[in-house]
């Protein structure tokens, strides 16, 4: 995906590098979300940093970067891409982190109930 393809980009810097982190479409966002989801609960806010290969490649197809102060976009939609430009892990989880934040931010803050347009008093008189 071409930095023009993104959805809504915001530009976040994180170690040399400058990424723009994206919205996924909702219907590619689906499968990520189960995941994610599952993660989350069993792990707490540590299980963002557990995700599947699989699920970060998939959360990596809508996130661009360049070096800081550079101006050309790259992709990281292959191995190769990923592999370069990821060098130290915790900057992969620092990204994999703004993503979901910029994604699911409501499975973080507590706010799923409201996202979903039921108030927790409702939601908790239901139960």
């Amino acid at each position: 995906m071409k930095y023009d393809q993104l959805i809504q980009p915001r530009e976040v810097k994180i170690g040399s590098h400058i990424f723009a982190v994206s919205k996924i479409p909702a219907t590619k966002a689906m499968p990520i979300y189960n995941v994610v989801s599952e993660r989350v609960v069993s792990a707490g806010i540590v299980g963002v940093s557990q995700l599947p290969e699989a699920t970060n490649k998939a959360i990596l197809q809508y996130v661009a970067w360049k070096e800081e102060g550079g101006e050309v976009w790259n992709t990281l939609e292959y191995d190769l891409a990923i592999n370069n430009c990821f060098l130290d892990y915790r900057d992969l989880v620092a990204v994999i982190s703004e993503m979901v934040k910029e994604n699911f931010g409501f499975l973080l803050d507590g706010g799923l109930l409201d996202a979903l347009g039921v108030g927790r008093q409702a939601a908790a008189s239901v139960s």
